[in-house]
């Protein structure tokens, strides 16, 4: 069975390596909640704003999305 995952999310491309480290960033995310886990990504990925932000509640949403977690 393939795994399926969005083409795009926080306005870019999402490749296999992408939701690796999001895996990899949620199993170290310590405490383990969505906040950190979005903040952990974004520093990651590089996931930015206009101005620089983190994009948190795009991450936060895309990582539940991407791994099945609510």
């Amino acid at each position: 069975m393939s795994e399926q995952r969005p083409e795009k999310l926080c306005g870019r491309a999402l490749s296999a390596a992408d939701l690796e480290v999001i895996r990899e960033e949620i199993g170290r995310a310590e405490p383990a909640n969505r906040a950190e886990i979005a903040r952990r990504v974004c520093r990651a990925l590089e996931w930015t704003n206009a101005l620089g932000e983190p994009k948190l509640m795009s991450a936060w949403w895309g990582c539940c999305g991407c791994t099945g977690r609510a």
